[in-house]
C-alpha cells in the first residue's frame, strides 16, 4: 500500500484517496511529500491522526474503537449469564498495525472494563487505553442491566429491577 501511494504521488494527480492501514509512521513521509506537491489526500476506513494533524488531510470512516466497544456490549448482552466477569476472552488482531487494530482494541478494552481477562497477543496497553477501561466500566454495567431488563420484559419475565 505504501508503494502504491508512492506511485500515485509520482503521477501528480490533484487528489488521492486511500486506506490508512499502514499507519502514521509508514505514511508520514509520503503524506508530507504529497502535501508539498499540492496533492490533496484523504484517508478512508483507518484513521491516521498524526498524519492528518501535520498535513491537514482528511478522513472518512467509522470510529473503529467505538465499534469494538459496541461489539463487546452486544456480546455481553447476547451471552446473558453465560459470560461474566472473571471469564477469559481471546481477541486476535494484527496488534503491531496500531491504527488498524483500533476496533479490536476497543473490543478488548470494553471486555476488560466488564471484568474479563483478555488474551490474544496484545503487547502492553497504553495509558490512554487504561483510562478508557475505567471510563467505560460503569457504562457497561449500566447497559447490561438495562438490556437485561428490556429483554426480560419482552419475554414476559420480571427481573425485579426498577427502571
Amino acid at each position: 500500500m505504501v508503494t502504491r501511494f508512492r506511485d500515485m504521488i509520482g503521477q501528480k494527480p490533484d487528489g488521492i484517496a486511500m486506506m490508512g492501514h499502514p499507519g502514521d509512521a509508514a505514511l508520514m513521509p509520503l503524506a508530507e511529500e504529497a502535501t508539498a506537491a499540492g496533492i490533496k489526500v484523504s484517508y478512508m476506513n483507518v484513521d491516521v491522526p498524526e498524519v492528518r494533524a501535520k498535513t491537514g488531510t482528511g478522513f472518512v470512516g467509522a470510529p473503529l474503537c467505538k465499534q469494538g466497544q459496541a461489539l463487546a456490549v452486544k456480546a455481553i448482552r447476547v451471552a446473558g449469564d453465560t459470560l461474566k466477569p472473571g471469564d477469559t476472552a481471546i481477541v486476535m488482531s494484527r496488534w503491531e498495525a496500531g491504527n488498524r487494530a483500533q476496533r479490536e482494541q476497543g473490543l478488548a478494552d470494553a471486555l476488560e472494563a466488564f471484568g474479563m481477562t483478555v488474551t490474544g497477543g496484545r503487547h502492553g496497553r497504553s495509558r490512554r487505553a487504561h483510562h478508557r477501561i475505567e471510563e467505560h466500566r460503569q457504562t457497561l454495567w449500566q447497559r447490561r442491566g438495562a438490556d437485561r431488563r428490556v429483554d426480560d420484559r419482552s419475554q414476559g419475565r420480571d427481573s425485579g429491577a426498577v427502571g
